[in-house]
């Protein structure tokens, strides 16, 4: 576990990385087209154990970011 926990931040940005251009996420190489993201109205996260509490993180992020309601559910 404690291997895991050391791995995140590396994990997490090189994961991010090339989703940003300019700034911004893009999600071109991944053949997402941002029309897809044009029509959400909410997000729910699902996740099991200590991986709730990042996605009660990411609850906040996304709310506070995105204006989009965000429900976390226990898995």
């Amino acid at each position: 576990m404690e291997k895991e926990i050391m791995q995140q931040p590396k994990t997490f940005s090189d994961t991010i990385k090339s989703r940003i251009a300019n700034g911004l996420p893009d999600f071109s190489n991944d053949k997402i087209d941002d029309d897809m993201f044009s029509e959400i109205t909410n997000i729910s996260l699902i996740a099991c154990g200590t991986a709730m509490h990042a996605g009660l993180i990411g609850k906040a992020m996304i709310e506070i970011k995105a204006k989009i309601p965000c429900t976390v559910y226990l898995a």
